[in-house]
């Protein structure tokens, strides 16, 4: 009895081993494995997305802005247990705001994104193997900052495994922040720099990016509502580069730009009833190529001119007896000079001469008179420091002296003297009627 109880228990403990070995033999080949999971199957590949890198924008900030055009290189990642051999990825998007995607077929990724390894190692990220693979496309430039967009990836290897994954990108304001930053007076009509009543006036203006990005194809217009301002141009959009030449067409971070040639300069007139100590607004909208908008202003003054006009000294030109004095009963002519004791040159300087004595008659001319340095129309302008005088004899100041004037007899002369931008002097000298 002994001996059959113990045939039968060994019977039983083998027929227990048997189906131990049978359920551990199942569970090993169950097809679930094959399928892989996010956490890596130790005997299946499992592809999916893993970062990008931005290779490429327009403002090389490696941010995605509107407008831009984009370049991204894609990484995919084996998260399984195995090997996965020649891996393709094809990127889709279906945003309105994307356009242009490229390529739109499959692209080969490789781990150390080098074809010479057309595989993924378990644990490892493969990329396109060249930028010419990279994923490129334009953003809308009227996508709104902070649109999220995204991406589809479809991926697939050797072994016809197949995977889907997808990513986002977020459109994000650009870094650039470009302003008014100064300007020079490149020209005005009596070369001080200054900016005065009556004077026709050019700019170079200067706008300066103070953000943190380049912004390409810089466009400013200006405009200016004061009444006293006329005659503005270019009332279009002007280029803005920076080094001031076409050939840099942006404005790189915390650098300055403005237009590359003087014919883009800011010319206007400032009328001559301007009071001195105006100041005028200029408005300046400022766009680039990715229609991101900025709006500043700037103001100039409108100054007095350093001009000063007044009599310096006069010659006895003609007389009657040849001596070059003023005598009683006599017909002068006078040449009159005034001078510039200023700081700026006066433009077409006019002086009209005036007398009250009753021993003074026919005063001529009565109206203004052309004064010129070197005395020659050629400059018609007293620069300053410098005396002016008529151009030519028919336009110096004749009069005759009353035959009863007593001798030693002082005379007065008035002057009143204008430039072309409406500025005023009055000055006056004496004449002493000698025996």
């Amino acid at each position: 009895m002994k001996k059959i109880f113990l045939l039968l228990h060994i019977i039983l403990l083998l027929s227990s081993c048997e189906k131990k070995d049978a359920n551990w033999n199942l569970q090993r080949s169950n097809p679930a494995d094959n399928q892989g999971s996010s956490n890596g199957s130790a005997k299946t590949p499992s592809i999916k997305f893993s970062k990008y890198e931005v290779s490429a924008d327009n403002n090389n900030d490696q941010q995605i802005n509107k407008g831009e055009s984009i370049k991204l290189k894609i990484y995919l990642k084996n998260n399984g247990g195995i090997k996965a051999n020649k891996v393709r990825g094809t990127v889709s998007c279906s945003n309105s705001n994307i356009s242009a995607l490229s390529p739109s077929t499959a692209v080969s990724y490789y781990t150390y994104c080098s074809s010479g390894y057309d595989y993924i190692d378990a644990g490892q990220e493969g990329c396109p193997g060249s930028s010419g693979s990279y994923l490129s496309f334009n953003v809308s430039n009227a996508t709104p900052n902070g649109t999220i967009i995204t991406f589809n990836v479809s991926i697939t290897d050797e072994a016809n495994n197949t995977w889907s994954d997808s990513f986002t990108i977020t459109v994000v304001g650009t870094g650039a922040s470009i302003e008014f930053s100064k300007y020079d007076v490149s020209t005005d009509n009596n070369n001080d720099q200054q900016i005065n009543k009556g004077e026709s006036i050019k700019l170079k203006v200067y706008l300066k990016n103070n953000g943190s990005s380049k912004a390409n194809k810089v466009r400013g217009t200006i405009s200016c509502s004061n009444s006293y301002i006329s005659a503005l141009s270019p009332s279009t959009a002007v280029s803005y580069y920076t080094y001031c030449s076409s050939g840099y067409d942006y404005i790189d971070a915390g650098q300055e730009g403005c237009p590359g040639s003087s014919g883009s300069y800011l010319s206007f007139n400032v009328s001559n009833t301007t009071p001195n100590g105006t100041i005028i607004t200029f408005n300046v909208s400022i766009t680039d190529e990715a229609n991101n908008t900025w709006s500043d202003s700037f103001t100039i003054t409108v100054v007095g001119t350093g001009a000063s006009i007044g009599f310096s000294k006069y010659d006895v030109s003609a007389d009657n007896n040849n001596d070059q004095q003023i005598n009683k009963g006599e017909s002068i002519k006078l040449k009159v000079y005034l001078k510039n004791n200023g700081s700026s040159k006066a433009n077409k300087v006019r002086g009209t001469i005036s007398c009250s004595s009753s021993y003074i008659s026919a005063l001529s001319p009565t109206s203004a008179v052309s004064y010129y340095t070197y005395c020659s129309s050629g400059y018609d302008y007293i620069d300053s420091g410098q005396e002016g005088c008529p151009g030519s004899s028919g336009s110096y100041l004749s009069f005759n002296v009353s035959s009863t004037t007593p001798t030693n007899t002082v005379i007065t002369f008035n002057v009143a003297i204008t430039d072309e931008s409406n500025n005023t002097w009055s000055d006056s000298f004496t004449i002493t009627v000698i025996p």
